[in-house]
């Protein structure tokens, strides 16, 4: 889909709390079949094709979520996403940049 499911701010970013706010965000809208996601390294590890996932990787599987890792600089694999990116930077972040997370968080919402 192109609309974004959920928009989080929080400057505490580490895997339990994106863990844990996936968790959340998930029992709220249900389970998605597959989820596209970026080869970022935060959430797929150092090596994307390793054979042990990643901690972010085995809660989706393990909710029985197909993962699909876009390879890396291929943002037409992706268009939705980069598109929503570019606008929300353009029209929110950039012209009031947020120097605080109460400000991002004011922003998000």
């Amino acid at each position: 889909t192109s609309i974004p499911l959920a928009v989080v701010v929080d400057g505490d970013f580490h895997m339990a709390s994106v863990i844990q706010t996936t968790a959340s965000i998930l029992q709220q809208i249900g389970l998605p079949e597959k989820l596209r996601m970026d080869c970022d390294v935060r959430l797929v590890g150092n090596n994307r094709l390793a054979d042990f996932p990643s901690p972010f990787q085995r809660l989706l599987l393990n909710l029985g979520i197909q993962v699909e890792v876009c390879p890396p600089h291929r943002p037409d694999l992706k268009p939705f996403v980069e598109r929503f990116h570019k606008n929300y930077k353009g029209e929110s972040l950039y012209p009031n940049w947020p120097t605080t997370e109460a400000e991002a968080q004011a922003q998000a919402h």
